[in-house]
């Protein structure tokens, strides 16, 4: 394994640690690992997990470039006025370019954690060169057993009459303040979900593509506290059984825990490597 630190995009102003295997995967063209920053967390990830996974990944033979965003980190503004989104997108895209340039590899994988969620789900319908994504702890969609589930578990935490008076009061502002827009998703309301026929039809698009998508939630947070509730949420939708979903129900928000990260690592490195099998099939050496 190499790694090294490199400046790229316009006027070298990002700033990423590639991480390359001493040997690729033998075979046609893989996939290549991007990892970036979850909300405002340097480009090494919470408790240093993307450092883990791009280490773990070279052991495997698959390439990856951890940077940081525009403004984040080691990487510097852009100059002009785009919104912080659309510039993640095209910051997104300067990572692919500059680790396709080191390597040769023209597909992608990209990790989203957390917010960073957002910036993949963002990215992957614009580019082509997205051949996987995974989406983590970013969009929770309730379902009537979540809501029933989340009304318990906040009953046992603050008694019943406390937990009732809390609905009451959040109703009574809901009915006041008029529509409050999409729903809060499972990091405590830094990530607002798209609409849910949005999300479906989005999604749907990139399975139809040929995109392989990951969805991964921790058992953290109100808003998403059962395994099957992805798939309830969308049942019927067609994209419940071509997605896969992971569900880590004794994992905290940030993977403090030791085995928690082994665990977690163990599946986004499988999940990879599968797809990185995949392209090579696809694309057979010449």
């Amino acid at each position: 394994m190499k790694e090294r630190v490199i400046a790229f995009g316009t006027s070298g102003r990002l700033v990423g640690t590639l991480c390359l295997p001493d040997a690729p995967s033998a075979g046609g063209s893989g996939v290549g690992q991007i990892l970036y920053n979850a909300g405002i967390v340097h480009r090494v990830g919470p408790h240093r997990i993307n450092v883990r996974l791009a280490r773990r990944l070279a052991s495997r033979g698959i390439a990856s470039l951890r940077f940081d965003l525009s403004g984040l980190g080691d990487s510097q503004r852009a100059p002009d006025t785009a919104s912080f989104d659309d510039q993640a997108v095209r910051d997104l895209g300067e990572a692919m370019e500059a680790l396709g340039r080191e390597t040769g590899l023209h597909r992608f994988t990209l990790f989203g954690f957390c917010s960073g969620g957002r910036h993949a789900y963002a990215t992957a319908p614009q580019d082509p060169r997205v051949a996987g994504v995974v989406i983590y702890d970013t969009y929770a969609f309730p379902t009537t057993r979540s809501r029933l589930i989340r009304y318990r578990l906040r009953a046992q935490r603050d008694g019943l009459a406390n937990a009732v008076l809390g609905r009451l009061r959040r109703m009574l502002r809901a009915m006041t303040a008029g529509p409050s827009g999409p729903a809060r998703s499972s990091d405590g309301g830094f990530v607002v979900n798209p609409p849910k026929a949005e999300f479906a039809a989005r999604i749907g698009a990139l399975v139809e593509r040929g995109t392989k998508v990951g969805i991964v939630h921790s058992g953290e947070g109100d808003n998403f506290n059962y395994g099957d509730q992805f798939r309830d949420a969308f049942r019927g939708s067609g994209i419940e059984a071509a997605v896969t979903f992971d569900y880590f129900p004794a994992m905290d928000h940030t993977v403090l825990d030791l085995a928690a990260q082994v665990a977690f690592i163990d599946r986004l490195v499988a999940w990879t490597v599968e797809l990185d099998d995949r392209c090579r099939k696809a694309e057979p050496a010449p």
